[in-house]
């Protein structure tokens, strides 16, 4: 046995990071995207905005199924019925009960 190689190696450390400007940037880009988006929101025409929301469901519904799907790899039969029933859900909440559509999304997505 070689005692002279194990008593050369020291222990070893791991390098600090300072996580302090990271946070900071990270909060800095949120607002300036919630800007952007209140900021489109009020100048975009009925049918554009509404043309913007559809891409955005679509993007949150695409994203769920690929993390379950993509990284997971099982087979989401239940995904698509998850998402029918929410939006049926808010649809039947603003049209029969006059609720606003941003309540009704919510109080659909507690389903």
């Amino acid at each position: 046995m070689n005692t002279a190689t194990s008593s050369q190696a020291g222990p070893i450390r791991a390098k600090a990071v300072s996580s302090d400007r990271s946070g900071r940037s990270k909060g800095g880009l949120l607002l300036i995207y919630a800007l952007m988006v209140a900021v489109t929101c009020g100048l975009a025409p009925g049918y554009a905005l509404f043309q913007g929301t559809q891409l955005l469901i679509y993007v949150v519904a695409i994203i769920g199924l690929n993390l379950l799907v993509g990284f997971n790899g099982q087979l989401s039969l239940g995904h698509g019925a998850f998402y029918a029933i929410g939006a049926y859900s808010a649809a039947m909440l603003t049209h029969y009960f006059g609720l606003p559509l941003v309540l009704a999304v919510a109080s659909a997505g507690g389903l």
